[in-house]
């Protein structure tokens, strides 16, 4: 049985618990290049059960940037989410949007 996922936007998170939940600043996020890693919430779309999480956090490591938009490549082993392993290619449309930088 596949969850399906899609990416959680950060900022709506960080608006709702500024004093719990951070996100980069456009500087740092304008910085990001090619081999870098960025920290994506994958929101957990059909949970199985109570007991499965709303989302799991994982490492995406840039590999190309156009932008605002990258592609880059899942470094974490997915523990609920069973339709993405690692090395599994991932595409995001904004940075701020989605998570944190390492």
């Amino acid at each position: 049985n596949m969850v399906e996922w899609s990416l959680d936007d950060a900022v709506q998170h960080q608006l709702r618990y500024p004093y719990t939940f951070f996100i980069p600043t456009d500087k740092t996020i304008n910085k990001l290049k090619d081999g870098d890693r960025v920290k994506l919430i994958f929101l957990i779309l059909e949970r199985e059960s109570e007991k499965t999480p709303f989302s799991e956090r994982m490492w995406v490591k840039i590999e190309s940037r156009d932008g605002d938009k990258f592609k880059g490549v899942l470094e974490n082993k997915p523990v609920y989410i069973k339709s993405l392993n690692i090395g599994d290619d991932i595409a995001v449309c904004s940075f701020c949007e989605y998570g944190s930088v390492d």
